[in-house]
């Protein structure tokens, strides 16, 4: 497996800045086109189908980060994406069938061989021509006011002329009458082959026998930017280009630092995307995309200050980014204290799951606000972010502040939250606790690696390896808990985040051994059992989960694979 050799089963077929994706769908037998200004499921927009003599044919689709060649009886076919917005299917002996899955779509011909199909559900328009073959455009009927019968005309059949079709379809959400006719697949193939290998040019070499899946990682990350386009002020990655088409506030932080291997300047963009939303008083917003609706009211947690702490090390920053990237993360920082902590005994509390990044973690089954021991964590690490920015600007005075703000507040985390051997995460206000929690996030303070002194340290990771450790990496849930489901969300499955966030921790605390050895282990489940970088894992078989050509999922393997396995 590498990204020449693309699997869409697994991977999303796509490219740099396209809102178009591509998935092979076996159990219908046909090509799925994701409009990804769509998330949450709703990104489906056409079925392709191929027939021979009037009937659908099975068939075999390989893919290059060029283009799908489809491959069946008595034909084969070409797909590439052309434009951001449009696609080319280039068949030699092969007719198509393009049927929009909007059941409140509907569509036209008109002009010489041209159709309009809009998608009402979607909020697309989508423009075909047909520049090589016949087109017929038909059904589905549905019933009309007094009776009578309408053609939707929402599914187009194309057949060969002299055995070769060419059709361009641009799906947007503008108007576009007339498409560029401009169409030459060789020429365009190799446009697309030269922007991609442009991009992976500057990727450092690949650690022995990791060169398939590292180039195919890099090709996830390159397929998933799409242009920058409120509320993007930057180019940005979406999670995927199929169902979780959409960027959250943490998970950019991961893309951040493994673009810093390839490319600084995409790098620090990616960090930024949510601070360019940042609210007056300092929160950042849950999830934003273009076509989408910015979701406030809920947050996620604050690894910023680790994440740009990382970056520090690893990219020489201009002295305007960084008071800019100070200003933000103070106001970050002062939006927890103050707006999170409701009891104000100086621990800030998650108010539910969605806000932990951890949706559905058991810790929050028993009760809202709830003061978990990774929090603080993060927010110690992102103080002592602030302290190093304020030194590099010659700031001492805000430098010192930070490191006394850093000190104090996990002098209060031990001492509220370290209770018979291990954290526990306290109810606010009652201050009520499961003396054993079966979450991870309990066990995320060993983030703080070399600050946490060296028995608790050595404590939660014995309950690391004999509670939550598997052969492929850390589930969420302890593997013994009455609660642990293979398919549960954060109740069980392995995430990357948590993975490298646990592993980066380790290593800062002079764990490297386990360290290295969780790292080898996660990237040997992409590698032999999943097959492909996905949403989640099952802890216990290694299967991927949920949402296809995961970007933090791709990033967290070529970091892993590059600091830890080369």
């Amino acid at each position: 497996m590498n990204a020449n050799s693309i699997d869409i089963r697994r991977t999303p077929f796509s490219r740099y800045g396209a809102w178009l994706s591509v998935t092979y769908d076996s159990s219908e037998g046909c090509l799925t086109i994701h409009n990804v200004r769509r998330k949450w499921g709703e990104d489906k927009a056409y079925r392709v189908r191929f027939l021979k003599e009037g009937s659908s044919v099975s068939f075999e689709a390989s893919a290059s980060p060029a283009l799908i060649m489809i491959s069946s009886r008595g034909g084969c076919v070409r797909a590439y994406i052309k434009t951001d917005t449009s696609l080319v299917f280039d068949s030699d002996g092969l007719d198509l069938m393009i049927e929009q899955i909007d059941k409140s779509g509907y569509g036209i011909e008109y002009g010489e061989r041209q159709i309009r199909l809009i998608g009402v559900a979607q909020r697309i328009n989508t423009t075909i021509r047909i520049l090589r073959g016949s087109a017929l455009l038909e059904g589905p009927l549905t019933p009309a006011p007094g009776g009578s019968d309408r053609n939707r005309k929402t599914t187009l059949k194309v057949a060969c002329h002299d055995g070769r079709a060419l059709v361009h379809m641009d799906i947007s959400n503008r108007d576009h009458r007339n498409l560029d006719d401009s169409i030459d697949p060789q020429r365009d193939i190799g446009l697309v082959d030269a922007e991609w290998g442009a991009f992976f040019s500057n990727a450092p070499p690949a650690p022995t026998g990791r060169s398939p899946y590292t180039q195919l990682a890099w090709y996830v990350l390159w397929s998933c930017f799409v242009r920058a386009e409120y509320p993007l002020r930057y180019d940005a990655i979406l999670m995927s280009k199929s169902f979780m088409c959409s960027l959250w506030s943490w998970d950019h932080c991961f893309n951040a630092l493994a673009l810093s291997l390839i490319d600084a300047r995409r790098a620090i963009e990616q960090f930024l995307l949510p601070f360019e939303l940042q609210a007056e008083s300092g929160v950042l917003p849950d999830a934003f995309a273009p076509n989408a609706e910015i979701v406030w009211g809920v947050t996620k947690p604050p690894v910023h200050g680790w994440c740009f702490g990382k970056l520090m090390e690893r990219i020489e920053l201009e002295k305007d980014l960084l008071r800019s990237v100070y200003r933000h993360l103070e106001k970050w920082t002062a939006w927890w204290l103050e707006y999170r902590d409701s009891d104000r005994d100086g621990v800030p509390e998650y108010p539910q799951g969605c806000d932990s990044g951890c949706d559905n973690s058991t810790l929050f089954d028993g009760a809202f606000f709830v003061e978990s021991p990774d929090l603080p964590s993060y927010l110690f690490l992102q103080m002592k972010t602030l302290a190093r920015i304020a030194k590099e600007l010659g700031i001492d005075e805000r430098s010192e502040y930070w490191d006394r703000r850093a000190t104090a507040l996990l002098r209060t985390l031990l001492d509220h939250s370290w209770r018979d051997g291990r954290f526990i995460a306290p109810v606010t206000l009652t201050h009520e606790f499961d003396p054993h929690p079966t979450s991870l996030l309990p066990l995320l303070p060993i983030v703080l690696g070399s600050h946490l002194d060296l028995d608790r340290f050595d404590t939660l990771v014995g309950i690391l390896e004999s509670d939550f450790l598997t052969e492929y990496g850390p589930a969420t849930e302890a593997t013994r808990s009455r609660f642990y489901e293979d398919d549960g969300y954060w109740r069980g499955p392995i995430w990357a985040p948590h993975t490298y966030l646990l592993v980066d921790g380790l290593k800062r605390g002079g764990r490297h051994d386990i360290a290295k050895e969780i790292a080898r282990r996660f990237c040997a489940m992409i590698e032999t059992r999943a097959l492909g970088f996905y949403e989640n894992f099952d802890a216990k078989t290694g299967s991927g989960y949920r949402a296809l050509g995961y970007s933090w999922t791709a990033s967290v393997y070529l970091l892993l694979a590059h600091e830890y396995l080369s």
